[in-house]
């Protein structure tokens, strides 16, 4: 078991120690740090860490044998936000960021060497196709989680993980927020599987969340709108992952502007046949009025209403838990 030690009268972190069973393990420190965070097990004999200021560190790998320590990251102006692993804990990843919240990369850790590659970005290892990410999908905020902000999603079968995120474009502008996935066993790169480009402003530029995959793996739907208030109608987009077209399956209006955050799902089991969700008015996250659940099939642009099957002025949420 590896653990931070500090103070509790001032909050200042001595180092970390790994329990092996043994008294009084000895406290591992990194000259200069007054932050540890984020241990983790790489392997039977390696614990990764992070260390420097309560702001800004680097990343360290620890051999337990040997108590030797050392700097696996270059930069020393880390700040994560998340971590997690592949299935086949071949791989480690982190969110890359920094002090501002101005970067957020996905970088790989490779459980059997400590190797580090860049999912996003082109920091460490080879480098792919998607440039540095400046926020994950959801808003133009400084924060950005895995599950939160990215809403990585693993596909139901095979290696592939996707997520929602903006490429960094400088630091007085923001890009659309697109699709992306990679090979999450292999510590693959990142691919862009959807093309939005527009540039501006916060309020001028489209962000995308509610990310789900179909049972087959061969089909993507999220929600898209542009900027974040409750005027600005949100779309249900559709990709069929195998002919790469994207299709807008909802025509709300301003009726129905607002979509319940994850509310779509697709339906027809292991055979897609079409997405569910539901949309109202009034709230960017559970709108409660004129809300209602609507239906399309696959690729189509028109939305049928399921229910309610009347007019009906009354307050409401609804909310799809599942589907078959």
């Amino acid at each position: 078991m590896a653990f931070i030690t500090c103070t509790t009268t001032t909050s200042t972190f001595n180092g970390i120690c790994v329990a092996d069973g043994t008294a009084n393990p000895p406290v591992r420190t990194v000259a200069g740090a007054v932050f540890y965070g984020d241990l983790v097990f790489l392997n039977n004999t390696t614990v990764l860490f992070f260390a420097g200021t309560t702001t800004a560190q680097a990343l360290y790998s620890l051999d337990v044998p040997t108590g030797n320590i050392t700097q696996l990251s270059t930069a020393t102006d880390i700040r994560t936000r998340g971590q997690f692993w592949s299935l086949n804990k071949n791989w480690w990843y982190f969110i890359r960021s920094n002090s501002t919240g101005a970067r957020h990369d996905i970088v790989a850790v490779n459980a059997a060497t400590g190797a580090l590659q860049s999912v996003t970005g082109t920091e460490f290892g080879t480098p792919g196709s998607v440039a540095q990410l400046r926020t994950g999908g959801i808003d133009t905020g400084t924060e950005a989680l895995p599950a939160r902000h990215f809403f990585i999603r693993r596909a139901p079968s095979g290696n592939l993980a996707y997520f929602l995120a903006r490429v960094d474009v400088g630091a007085t502008t923001f890009q659309d927020a697109n699709v992306f996935r990679f090979d999450i066993e292999n510590g693959g790169t990142a691919t862009q599987l959807t093309a939005n480009s527009v540039t501006g402003a916060s309020t001028a530029v489209k962000n995308l969340e509610s990310l789900t995959i179909s049972a087959d793996g061969n089909h993507l739907a999220w929600v898209e709108k542009v900027g974040t208030t409750t005027a600005t109608v949100e779309n249900v987009m559709h990709l069929n992952l195998t002919t790469s077209v994207v299709t807008q399956l909802s025509n709300g209006g301003a009726t129905y502007a607002n979509v319940t955050d994850s509310s779509v799902r697709f339906t027809g089991g292991a055979t897609p046949t079409g997405v569910v969700w539901t949309a109202g008015s009034g709230s960017t996250t559970a709108p409660t009025t004129n809300t209602s659940v609507f239906w399309a099939p696959l690729g189509s642009t028109v939305a049928t209403i399921l229910m309610p099957t009347t007019t009906d002025t009354s307050t409401r949420l609804y909310q799809v838990v599942g589907t078959n």
